[in-house]
């Protein structure tokens, strides 16, 4: 499980054949996550059209009914939303579907209503910290912590005759605790908003039978890349290309690289992996070595493993072995920097986990001998042996001087990955 990412989930989502992409995500995602008639049985269902055009257009009045809407597929979007409008009538919304029988709904209306302080949910807020799911429940939690409310909630939680000393607990520890939550519901929302707010195929396919595919197409892609619309819009766009099987991979790419918002640009690399174009490999390797971004580096890596192309190997071999170095520069921290090495050690690993797992799916024998360096340390110290100090250092050279620092997750994925090179 320590190799396997979000990302993984997403693009194996993602990548079926066009006949089976509706099927494999009701299967993976929306299975007993989708409620088909929950809020009322008199709502109508609004098409994925209607839903999309009202987020492209911030319609507000259109948004709030679609949160009543039976599909929840459709409420999770309206309420996503409201999340980034943010006013006084979607803060009401947002609070009403609180009570959502969907747990992603939920989980996003609770999100939405932390971002935006509203301290009038605070009552059913700490409530749902007895939710069902416990996504809702980070979320519930996160939400009281941007309005200042979880200690107490927490406090409160010990009961009316609490002991003093458990009080005293709670609130010295609650700023550590909340550092931690705060961090992982940011990382764990972004995850999930990727996963729930994607069309089906049957929706988009209904969209492309009234409109035309061109026309849709280009719909998508000009709000996919408008970095003054909403970012549900921008979700929802990049996952309906992927139903149209585009062929046109420039817009995708072009987000990765010049968006500022980073939900969308890994929504985008999600998509480039489930299309498996290879036109996208060569600006997708040229990005892996210029980015000075640890974390965008590591999703190209997931990126390029699922497209397939095995020109990516060299690269992903170079960046293994010097995770740290873009063309003659290093990318460290200084030593001083105490918080900034902890995160920059954290990013170099997670990177080198993503590429060793990228090599492992492209199953080239290329690889093998890298692997086994950082999977096996007594490989790695006989090959230190053979080591021809008077030749210039090549990959493997640089690698048998990474692997000893490197984190032991990155051990268990190189073995893994070796795994799935002998198959």
């Amino acid at each position: 499980m320590g190799c396997q990412t979000g990302e993984d989930t997403r693009v194996a989502m993602l990548r079926k054949e066009p006949r089976l992409i509706g099927l494999a995500f009701i299967a993976l995602v929306l299975c007993s996550c989708r409620t088909q008639n929950p809020v009322g049985s008199s709502q109508t269902s609004a098409t994925f059209d209607d839903v999309f055009q009202r987020c492209a257009t911030k319609n507000l009045d259109g948004l709030i009914a679609a949160c009543a809407d039976r599909d929840s597929i459709i409420r999770r979007i309206a309420i996503a939303s409201l999340t980034e409008i943010a006013d006084k009538r979607a803060a009401e919304q947002l609070r009403k579907s609180l009570m959502d029988p969907d747990d992603f709904a939920r989980e996003s209306a609770a999100h939405g209503l932390g971002a935006i302080k509203d301290t009038g949910a605070v009552p059913t807020l700490k409530k749902m910290l007895d939710d069902p799911a416990a996504e809702v429940r980070n979320a519930a939690a996160w939400a009281l912590a941007q309005t200042n409310q979880l200690e107490q909630a927490m406090v409160e939680r010990l009961g009316p005759d609490r002991d003093p000393a458990k009080e005293a607990a709670v609130r010295l520890f609650n700023p550590v605790a909340q550092m931690k939550l705060v961090n992982e519901h940011d990382e764990g929302y972004s995850q999930h908003v990727l996963l729930s707010l994607s069309p089906t195929e049957p929706m988009v396919t209904e969209w492309v039978a009234s409109r035309g595919r061109d026309p849709v197409v280009k719909e998508l892609n000009t709000a996919l890349e408008n970095e003054a619309a909403l970012v549900t819009t921008r979700l929802i766009a990049a996952h309906a290309l992927v139903a149209l099987r585009t062929n046109d991979v420039g817009p995708l790419l072009r987000v990765v690289k010049q968006s500022e918002n980073w939900p969308v640009r890994l929504k985008c690399l999600a998509v480039l992996g489930a299309l498996e174009d290879k036109s996208a490999v060569r600006p997708l390797i040229d990005l892996l070595k210029s980015s000075e971004d640890f974390k965008l580096k590591s999703h190209v890596a997931n990126t390029l493993g699922h497209i397939g192309d095995r020109q990516a190997v060299a690269p992903l071999m170079d960046v293994l072995a010097g995770p740290e170095y873009v063309g003659t520069r290093i990318i460290r921290p200084s030593m001083f920097d105490y918080q900034g090495t902890v995160l920059w050690r954290k990013l170099k690993k997670d990177l080198q986990v993503s590429v060793v797992t990228a090599l492992g799916r492209l199953g080239d024998q290329r690889a093998e001998t890298i692997l086994r360096v950082f999977a096996d340390s007594a490989f790695r110290s006989e090959m230190s042996k053979k080591r021809d100090p008077h030749k210039p250092a090549d990959v493997i050279d640089l690698a048998i001087s990474a692997a000893p620092d490197a984190d032991e997750e990155v051990r268990k994925a190189a073995s893994l990955a070796l795994t799935q090179l002998a198959k």
